[in-house]
């Protein structure tokens, strides 16, 4: 583990207001990075002439991740790309 990830472990939940505190914490990090990876898809979709397309690789894999878990539909992203 990182220094980071044992400052961020929890040892032992006290009670049901600690765990609530958690789950809101993780929810509302998790809604962070969604909405920036959102701006970023829907700028680069809506203007990718200022992006230097030639350059920019993505693996498979990335493609049905990020389509599995934004779209309803697994290839989603492959029938743009």
């Amino acid at each position: 583990m990182s220094k980071t990830d044992k400052q961020n472990f929890i040892n032992e939940i006290e009670d049901d207001n600690e765990l609530i505190k958690i789950i809101e914490s993780v929810i509302n990090k998790s809604k962070e990075k969604v909405f920036n990876l959102e701006d970023l898809l829907l700028d680069f979709f809506n203007n990718n002439n200022n992006y230097n397309i030639e350059n920019i690789y993505i693996s498979k894999v990335s493609i049905n991740t990020i389509s599995n878990k934004f779209f309803e539909n697994w290839d989603t992203l492959k029938i743009y790309l």
